[in-house]
């Protein structure tokens, strides 16, 4: 496991720091050097970080919050009138623009090693100051009001379809405030739990609340002030600061529901998307003094940041990664996206409707008229929607292709988080860990049973020396987290002598 792993700092024969990590195996040790400022740099992006809630006027970052490979971004948006697309359906030939008022918008974002898990969306009457500030819910489709598969109430139905890994921080912040900014069109043909209009509705909120085209009509004779009146809005209730996945009323199953604040929203447990098993997030574990955190979780975090770093130090300039960034936006050409950031173009009267095609959804069974160029096929040349598609298919690594997550053979690898074609591997799980481990045999699909050595990833990346499976096996999730090494199938043993 990795607490058999040595950490040190020498000083080498070229007059060098370095970290050293050193393992024995056999009476042998096997030694990996790598720079002390690479390390640092990769070290520190696991650091915990945390500012509170800090001083804003208007728009911009509450808070960041960070611990491992978790960060928690919370932003305000200041009271604003906003244009939002608004449909029936998905792809709906009617749908519209409305031009509405919005009290300040709090947003909490949740990344995992880089990279946008989910984010939840929340109204406020008044600019948030103090950790004791109420929540209200928002009156919009595709939100978490009544609880949806586990997520956090607020949940937005926003879907994975950015890599942002190598995005400098900054440049995070700005593509999170654009997912959740309303960009992305809201549909009302959707699961009433993440319904909000109709959860204003049912608790007698007055018609320019829930109806778009009442709240449009005040917006136009009422201007922006008046969705800084508190009784306008619905408060959250939720059981505790660690339930908090949807509405709870006054009753014999929540006797003493509490109003969700800031501070709850942000400390408390919930999930940011259905598989996020960041439960409690690894920054609320140091801020909170009823929950004990694992040290191994650290050892963790240190064997990977050794691995990430290099034998020299490479510089990031943030500044001129942006500049990049936005020259490539300025000049970009558009063009058709598998998964567009902002919906249809829903208000373009001059758009030939022979371009728009019914198709029967092969999840829902429903007739969605979807643009030609918007529609999305998986292997087996199913046809989907764009939300069928984003929510059910998903891609397979080792076929490099798309399927459906009804099939038999498509198989989730937790440790990777990503998914394979079963059929075209094989497979060995950890018998310390349980870790499931997986070696590609595309394109020829599997016809026989294979060994896979779960072996020690220094002797698999440095000394190429490998374990007998007999002797014992350690993962590499043991040992050394990472998502960039496989296990080994089929390869000849080296004895380390």
């Amino acid at each position: 496991m990795s607490s058999n792993i040595e950490y040190s700092i020498k000083n080498t024969t070229e007059n060098s720091l370095v970290v050293r990590a050193s393992i024995n195996s056999f009476n042998v040790d096997h030694v990996t050097d790598k720079d002390i400022v690479s390390f640092y740099r990769n070290f520190s992006s696991y650091a915990l970080f945390d500012t509170g809630l800090m001083p804003l006027n208007g728009s911009g970052v509450l808070a960041i919050r960070s611990a491992g490979n978790h960060t928690q971004i919370t932003f305000q948006h200041e009271p604003q009138i906003n244009h939002i697309n608004w449909g029936q359906s998905e792809g709906d030939l009617n749908a519209k623009t409305y031009t509405v008022a919005q009290p300040y918008r709090i947003w909490i974002g949740d990344l995992v090693d880089g990279n946008l898990l989910g984010a939840r969306m929340f109204y406020s009457p008044y600019p948030i100051t103090s950790p004791e500030q109420p929540l209200y819910h928002l009156n919009l489709p595709n939100t978490n009001c009544k609880g949806y598969r586990g997520t956090g109430v607020g949940w937005q139905c926003l879907y994975h379809n950015a890599d942002w890994t190598n995005l400098p921080f900054n440049e995070k912040i700005v593509r999170f405030a654009e997912r959740c900014s309303g960009v992305e069109t809201y549909n009302d043909a959707n699961m009433s739990e993440t319904d909000g209009p109709r959860f204003y509705r049912e608790n007698n909120f007055p018609l320019h609340v829930w109806d778009p085209i009442a709240w449009q009509e005040k917006t136009s004779v009422d201007g922006l002030n008046w969705v800084l009146d508190s009784s306008q809005w619905m408060p959250i209730f939720v059981k505790d600061q660690d339930n908090q996945d949807r509405h709870y009323y006054d009753s014999a199953e929540s006797p003493n529901a509490v109003p969700l604040t800031i501070q709850m929203a942000m400390l408390g447990n919930y999930k940011a998307y259905y598989h996020d098993e960041n439960m409690p997030k690894p920054v609320n574990i140091f801020s909170r003094s009823d929950l004990n955190f694992d040290s191994n979780k650290i050892t963790n975090w240190l064997a990977r940041s050794h691995h990430s770093s290099t034998l020299i130090d490479k510089p990031v300039d943030s500044f001129e990664l942006s500049k990049e960034l936005r020259l490539k936006d300025f000049f970009k050409t558009p063009t058709s996206s598998a998964f567009p950031l902002g919906g249809q173009d829903i208000d373009d009267n001059s758009e030939d409707e022979n371009q728009y095609v019914t198709l029967i959804c092969p999840i829902t069974g429903n007739n969605c008229d979807v643009h030609e160029s918007e529609i999305f096929n998986d292997s087996e040349s199913n046809n989907y929607c764009e939300s069928c598609f984003s929510e059910n298919v998903v891609y397979c690594e080792n076929v490099d292709n798309y399927y459906n997550t009804s099939n038999q053979s498509v198989l989730f690898i937790d440790n990777e988080c990503i998914y394979i074609h079963k059929d075209y591997a094989v497979t060995e799980s950890c018998p310390n860990c349980g870790t499931l481990h997986w070696e590609n045999t595309y394109p020829t699909m599997v016809t026989e049973t294979f060994d896979i050595h779960v072996v020690n990833a220094f002797e698999r990346l440095q000394k190429k020396v490998f374990l007998d499976s007999n002797i014992g096996k350690i993962c590499i999730t043991c040992s050394l987290p990472t998502n960039g090494i496989k296990s080994i199938s089929n390869l000849s043993i080296e004895q380390p002598f």
